[in-house]
């Protein structure tokens, strides 16, 4: 996007992120976008001799917060603040990232935190919402103690979530009153229980216009990749367009735009996700969740945007290159998205089955298998140990692999 290149260079723009990864969505040559990230295998082959990447070492690995107070960041981001500073883009924003870079006199582009909560809380968001709340399924607000068994499953989300840890499917009375026993007064909401498949979408919103990304097939709970049944694991892009109709393409999109409209009105700026889920029976398409963020697919969606991209693209850019841009406050109504028709990604989670597995031949076997492996580590449970690229498709259908997936299954299960 050359538009983005040409601000960039009057204008240095610094992604502090504990994840290198997250910030690796544009092309590392340009010398005017910097990462401050942690140090890790993956980041360390990919800074080289490049001064603008500034990798910081430490006993554990910090978060972005820590990483902002890091003297090394510090004296980094001084340094250039005294020439062309565009200023800082974090992954998410809170409110202790928006104390630290006040405090230090940083330029945050990011979104403000208290927008970021409304919109991404569970509780909130129905509200926030209005009258888009006809996308989402049957829902309902109230305090723990007050939902009642209506024998029939139901989804209980507490206000605050993340890939799927806040979410319980109710299947039994038994499983609501222990719930209502720990958190009586605490807020839920209740949905209707969907039996169906779930797509993801990116989309970015600029000043002047609303981008929706392409879709993904969200793989959520494969054993023995997680052990957690809501845990988001992975998006396969090519899969929608064999599973979908036009139809339930187009309303899934329809769902992005108009959530990216509203968010753009309330000031809104950058990359935000939806997830959509179709349901089994009627092939209806309902609204589950909205990431007020750039989602974790980014930036692997941008790198297969590159890929496909045509050699003469002046009005063509990536789901990462319009993020920035939007942070950034370009006008990018005369871009438009490189769509995505293939490739995939695939978490394999620590848990009580993957804890004693040999990460670093388990590593070196998928890659000699043909496939793109980014290694983490952490000891923390339902963290993620690797994760497993693709450009083809590895999914044949909901909760199913094609040969590719099975080849991933075959490699890992002899490590269990």
């Amino acid at each position: 996007m050359q538009k983005l290149r040409t601000w960039l260079k009057k204008h240095h723009i610094i992604y502090v992120n504990r994840s290198f990864e997250r910030a690796y969505g544009m092309d590392l040559s340009i010398p005017d976008f910097s990462i401050i990230s942690n140090i890790s295998e993956f980041a360390k082959q990919h800074k080289q001799d490049r001064s603008h990447i500034v990798l910081i070492k430490d006993a554990t690995l910090l978060d972005s917060w820590q990483l902002l107070t890091h003297p090394k960041a510090l004296t980094y981001i001084t340094e250039k603040k005294q020439k062309q500073f565009g200023g800082v883009v974090i992954f998410k924003n809170n409110k202790k990232i928006e104390r630290i870079c006040a405090k230090n006199n940083i330029p945050l582009l990011n979104p403000p935190a208290d927008l970021v909560n409304t919109i991404e809380q569970k509780i909130s968001q129905v509200a926030w919402l209005n009258e888009l709340q006809k996308y989402l399924p049957p829902t309902q607000i109230d305090i723990c103690k007050n939902i009642s068994w209506n024998f029939e499953p139901f989804v209980l989300q507490f206000n605050q979530g993340h890939t799927g840890s806040g979410t319980t499917l109710i299947e039994h009375e038994k499983q609501l009153q222990e719930l209502q026993k720990r958190f009586p007064e605490r807020p839920v909401r209740i949905s209707a229980y969907i039996r169906g498949t779930t797509f993801t979408c990116n989309t970015i919103v600029s000043k002047d216009a609303v981008h929706v990304g392409s879709l993904s097939y969200q793989i959520t709970g494969l054993m023995p990749f997680t052990n957690t049944q809501f845990a988001t694991i992975g998006n396969d892009w090519q899969l929608p367009h064999t599973i979908l109709s036009y139809e339930q393409q187009a309303i899934s999109k329809e769902i992005a735009n108009a959530v990216g409209k509203k968010m753009q009105q309330e000031g809104w700026r950058g990359a935000f996700g939806i997830d959509v889920i179709v349901e089994e029976q009627t092939g209806n398409v309902n609204l589950l969740e909205i990431n007020a963020r750039q989602a974790a697919s980014v930036t692997f969606e941008s790198q297969l945007q590159q890929y496909a991209a045509p050699k003469s693209a002046n009005n063509l850019m990536t789901t990462f290159e319009a993020h920035i841009a939007a942070l950034a406050g370009l006008s990018t109504k005369d871009h438009k998205l490189i769509p995505v028709k293939t490739g995939a990604q695939i978490v394999l989670r620590l848990w009580e089955k993957t804890k004693k597995v040999e990460q670093a031949q388990l590593k070196k076997e998928l890659e000699d298998a043909g496939f793109f492996i980014i290694s983490y580590r952490s000891d923390a449970p339902g963290s993620d140990m690797l994760r497993i690229q693709s450009k083809e498709s590895i999914m044949e259908k909901h909760a199913t692999f094609n040969t590719v997936g099975g080849k991933i299954m075959t490699i890992i299960e002899k490590y269990l």
